[in-house]
């Protein structure tokens, strides 16, 4: 019964509308509550309450792709993913004690040296070293300042310099 109310409240939507052209007439959610979806049967990305304004961009079978019109306050968007709360980092890193040892071992990355080879080979973070410097997934606020203002300045797959932090030097590689 929920399928095919589902189906009749998007046919409802685009009925006047061309496929593949956004349509100029506003629509309305007509449903209490309905699923707004990242594409046909994906991921739920929210829930949009009935009369929630909004306009047809594309039809695809039963399903229509829409523009959401409404405000959000400012403070609550960004346009930096890695501010998104619960945004996770994944990182690897070498950790040193000392910087001249940092630099011998960056600088046999910049020759070709495996990343995860060397992490075994020198890291003195035990963790480090069973994990081939696979630090797995962290939330900002997980792990020191120094080390996570170095993650953010890199791209993923970008090794970085030599960075100091408390717990000695490091070698960092940002996977995500």
């Amino acid at each position: 019964m929920k399928k095919m109310f589902m189906s009749f409240v998007l046919a409802a939507l685009c009925f006047s509308m061309v496929m593949g052209q956004e349509t100029t007439k506003n629509y309305w959610v007509k449903a209490k509550i309905e699923n707004l979806r990242s594409s046909p049967k994906g991921n739920i990305l929210g829930k949009l309450n009935a009369g929630t304004k909004l306009k047809v961009i594309k039809e695809e079978g039963n399903w229509v792709k829409v523009r959401v019109e409404g405000y959000i306050w400012k403070p609550s968007v960004t346009t930096d993913a890695t501010n998104i709360a619960g945004f996770k980092f994944h990182a690897m890193h070498i950790l040193l004690r000392n910087k001249t040892d940092a630099k011998k071992v960056l600088q046999e990355l910049l020759n070709g040296a495996d990343f995860n080879e060397l992490a075994v080979k020198y890291s003195i973070d035990p963790g480090a070293k069973k994990n081939r410097g696979d630090l797995g997934l962290f939330e900002k606020g997980d792990l020191v300042k120094e080390f996570e203002d170095a993650v953010l300045k890199l791209k993923p797959g970008q090794i970085s310099g030599v960075v100091k932090t408390p717990l000695g030097y490091h070698i960092i590689k940002r996977v995500r």
